[in-house]
């Protein structure tokens, strides 16, 4: 899935002098077990005392993920039967990269990203059926490709390693997120948002996102009816969009993100955010996915840091991030 990102190792520094916000770092850890390149993450229930997610990585994994007392972290593997391996196992790999519910029926959807050759005709949504219809089941027993129209229109921009990146689901579209446009080892300054109507399956209207300043697409979160968040990982951004009737963006809100080291707020390192997620009580959890090659800080900063911390990020765990949703939302 890793592409040359166009940041620059001190984006963290830079985003600091420019006023950027941090938050709430912390290790995406159980104490035992962490997920590896987690790609996508979604609530699927909240009470008082505990958050559920399910999140999926772009290795073929899915769990479930809990957060206990805001504190506690666990995470539960979710079974693939047989049929759905075998699925699976048609494609270069199992390139899961983001995954929502729809808010009217608890559905669950998740994008597949293309690889090889064949990219774009591997590419696509796929609804996820659990076992006995119980989304609190552990066992996902089947796949099936959502034929969204048009599809040449759908297909025009995949390619080997580029896919939908943003899945978000609304009462009445989904939106999708193209990761964006690769040229050699660099992206482009920009992508596009497809909004897909729910009943037919048909794409109804394009946002460039040129205008926007969103060079890259890789979470989507609805934070209600006709609004988004949207992680651009190569700018270190998130934008808030709210829409009118006809998908013309009416509020547009910028944020910069500080990458912050769990324990060591004020360092930072190379950060790529890519999943976001809410929990439905004014609070946005946003997951780093490791660059591996450039995850480490600097020699200056990773000399400054505990064993323990050095080690996490020798084993490349995820940093998970909790902020406020007003922080986004409001200009």
């Amino acid at each position: 899935m890793y592409k040359i990102l166009i940041t620059l190792l001190l984006a963290g520094v830079l985003l600091a002098q420019n006023g950027g916000i941090k938050e709430n770092a912390k290790w995406l850890f159980d104490g035992k077990y962490s997920p590896d390149q987690t790609s996508g993450i979604v609530l699927v229930k909240s009470n008082e005392t505990e958050q559920q997610f399910l999140t999926v990585d772009d290795t073929g994994k899915i769990h479930r993920f809990t957060i206990t007392n805001d504190t506690t972290f666990n995470f539960y593997p979710v079974t693939l039967t047989n049929n759905v391996v075998t699925f699976l196992q048609q494609f270069p790999k199992a390139d899961l990269e983001e995954i929502s519910r729809d808010p009217e029926n608890g559905k669950i959807y998740i994008s597949l990203e293309g690889n090889g050759p064949d990219a774009k005709d591997i590419a696509g949504i796929f609804e996820v059926f659990f076992s006995g219809g119980n989304l609190f089941s552990d066992t996902i027993v089947a796949m099936q490709r959502l034929q969204i129209k048009p599809d040449e229109k759908f297909k025009r921009y995949l390619a080997n390693n580029i896919g939908y990146e943003g899945l978000a689901i609304d009462i009445h579209a989904f939106y999708l997120g193209l990761e964006g446009f690769q040229n050699g080892e660099a992206f482009a300054d920009s992508t596009y948002i497809y909004v897909v109507d729910k009943t037919t399956l048909t794409i109804v209207s394009t946002i460039a996102t040129k205008s926007l300043g969103i060079h890259t697409i890789c979470g989507l979160y609805t934070v209600a009816e006709k609004s988004l968040l949207v992680i651009d990982r190569n700018g270190h951004r998130v934008h808030y969009l709210e829409f009118d009737e006809t998908y013309k963006v009416q509020k547009h809100v910028i944020k910069e993100i500080i990458p912050s080291i769990p324990g060591y707020p004020n360092l930072t390192y190379t950060m790529a955010l890519e999943s976001v997620s809410g929990n439905g009580k004014g609070a946005v959890y946003i997951i780093d996915y490791p660059w591996k090659s450039r995850y480490k800080p600097q020699k200056e900063i990773y000399e400054q840091l505990d064993e323990n911390t050095q080690k996490k990020f020798r084993q490349f765990v995820p940093i998970i991030y909790k902020f406020d949703l007003l922080t986004f939302t409001k200009e």
